[in-house]
């Protein structure tokens, strides 16, 4: 086989990759871009590492005219008009942000750097949107042309400091200003990009910058970034043959694992049911055929702590953070003061789109696939454990109780685990216990439904197990029998009564003393015989 081309994982410069030449894979997406940049002014919000730097990097070659790094490429055959034009990029991310002064400074410096590398001169002692004005309108004058405005992570300064408000809120009044002054200079712009991780209300933030198209939920931007199946398939053909040959399964199963483990993202309701639409997590995908592994990547580089110290505000349980019920009205954007935590799963990339009901115009989201599901559930367990060897410890002896289907062995180990957590984190409901069941399951790989809705009802948990069926029913301070008859009244069973499987009922019962957990179960096999009785 002959030497695979290097994979462009970190690279973030267009310039960079095209010039390392044919050692490495590039995905052409200046047909898309072709499309964006007809429009004047232009947001994309898209989840971290997804590859917004490489695009307004891409942009930004493409407006100074370094035609030969597109040599190739589609849009050079294209009829883009091939002109030089003077481009101003920040990057927040590289811009200091501790506080409004602190932001003010660092935004000058960078200002006052762009001007200089330019040949332009302004007054330092103006204040930022003075800067600005002077720096565009002297980059027109000089040039004869107008003038780009790429503006990556343009939300760094507010995202970073969302747990302290007061700091937040004084960096999005220097952001609001900025962007004002943007569309004042719209006499002397060609385009301006702004992209992101969230996507603030225009209220918030874009309040003086209203003539921005947003391709977030966009056909035009749905692929734009990420990896669609097909692209993964031209591109990384011979990766893909050697992955599988390494796990030795054939190229057609270790393409459907990979798809289960890093596509799944939709951004446009029209693409939900063509799964060739989807994207891949690019950051992921490029990790996991370069090591040839299955296993998490994207959610390691960096979770966002105030994301987690808000769900655990908001008490979201694990159960709850799919939903079938999201109004397409909350994929607007928010403001700093109020965070739907469901809007801002979605647009950090912790859920996707599942379904759209037009009648209802409501949303089903859900994790996107098997990375991020099992990593999510996870994190949120190490926040109920505290003690991260321990639950492995504890996911091994369970696995073996399952795989050996003893159940009896499975919930006294549950039982264990439950006592192992602080006692000041239990909070004394029944879905409390539904939501850390439902994490074990997850942790394990296994197949499990909660809430799961029947004909006469919801039972709380439906675990598939090989060729075993477990129907549950929790109950918190009552019993386990009370639990049973429940699942035997309403006929939970009903539903599942043409399956090959065995199935088996369980009812368990939590109760929490003063410093104490404590539960009972009864586990009864269940005789599909007895309902022709």
């Amino acid at each position: 086989m002959n030497k695979l081309k290097n994979l462009p994982i970190g690279i973030q410069s267009f310039e960079k990759l095209r010039e390392l030449g044919s050692n490495y894979v590039y995905i052409d997406k200046t047909e898309h871009i072709y499309k964006i940049i007809k429009h004047n002014a232009c947001f994309l919000s898209r989840p971290r590492r997804f590859g917004k730097s490489l695009l307004c990097s891409t942009i930004k070659a493409l407006f100074e005219n370094k035609r030969e790094l597109f040599k190739g490429l589609w849009i050079d055959s294209s009829d883009w008009n091939w002109q030089e034009h003077p481009v101003i990029c920040l990057s927040f991310s590289g811009i200091s942000h501790d506080d409004d002064k602190i932001f003010r400074k660092s935004l000058t410096t960078k200002l006052q750097y762009i001007a200089k590398a330019k040949g332009v001169v302004f007054d330092v002692d103006q204040d930022i949107k003075l800067q600005l004005t002077q720096l565009v309108e002297s980059l027109h004058e000089k040039t004869g042309q107008r003038v780009i405005i790429l503006i990556d992570e343009y939300d760094k300064p507010i995202i970073d400091h969302i747990t302290n408000l007061k700091i937040a809120e004084e960096n999005r009044v220097v952001l609001s200003n900025f962007f004002e002054t943007i569309k004042n200079l719209d006499d002397y712009t060609r385009f301006v990009f702004l992209t992101g991780v969230s996507k603030f209300s225009k209220a918030s933030v874009f309040s003086g910058l209203n003539n921005l198209i947003d391709l977030t939920n966009n056909k035009d931007g749905a692929t734009l970034c990420g990896l669609t199946h097909q692209e993964l398939l031209i591109n990384f053909d011979e990766y893909i043959e050697q992955f599988a040959q390494k796990e030795n399964i054939s190229k057609d199963d270790l393409t459907e694992k990979l798809k289960i483990w890093y596509d799944g993202y939709c951004f446009f309701e029209d693409d939900i049911e063509d799964q060739n639409k989807h994207v891949y997590n690019p950051f992921s995908i490029l990790n996991s055929l370069n090591e040839q592994k299955f296993k998490n990547y994207w959610f390691l580089t960096g979770t966002p702590r105030f994301l987690l110290k808000l769900i655990k505000k908001k008490q979201l349980a694990p159960t709850d953070v799919e939903t079938k019920l999201f109004p397409e009205t909350n994929l607007a954007s928010f403001d700093i003061e109020k965070l739907p935590i469901h809007t801002l799963l979605l647009q950090t990339g912790y859920l996707s789109f599942k379904s759209y009901d037009k009648r209802k115009e409501t949303f089903a989201l859900g994790f996107p696939n098997v990375e991020i599901k099992k990593s999510f559930v996870q994190h949120l367990a190490f926040l109920l454990t505290k003690n991260e060897n321990e639950l492995n410890v504890f996911m091994y002896r369970f696995r073996d109780a399952l795989d050996e289907n003893d159940i009896k062995t499975f919930l006294f180990l549950l039982q264990q685990f439950f006592r192992n957590i602080p006692y000041n984190m239990y909070i004394k409901e029944e879905k409390y216990f539904q939501s850390l069941f439902y994490v074990v399951m997850v942790l394990l790989g296994a197949n499990v439904d909660v809430e799961h809705l029947t004909n006469n009802g919801r039972v709380d948990a439906v675990l598939k197990i090989y060729d075993y069926l477990y129907l549950i029913e929790f109950k918190y301070g009552k019993d386990a029998q009370e639990a049973l008859q429940q699942i035997h009244e309403r006929q939970y069973f009903a539903k599942y009564l043409h399956l090959k499987q065995e199935i088996t009922l369980i009812g368990i019962n939590f109760d929490i003393g003063k410093k104490e957990m404590s539960s009972d179960w009864i586990v009864e096999p269940f005789l599909k015989s007895k309902i022709n009785e």
